[in-house]
């Protein structure tokens, strides 16, 4: 069972800048 987008990137926050983040958002977003 995969983690939901929401817990991955809350994981993943550790390891990325905000930049990343704002990355991923924008991405998810626009989908």
């Amino acid at each position: 069972m995969y983690p939901t987008k929401q817990q991955l990137i809350e994981h993943l926050s550790d390891k990325m800048t905000n930049q990343d983040i704002a990355n991923i958002y924008d991405l998810s977003f626009q989908k």
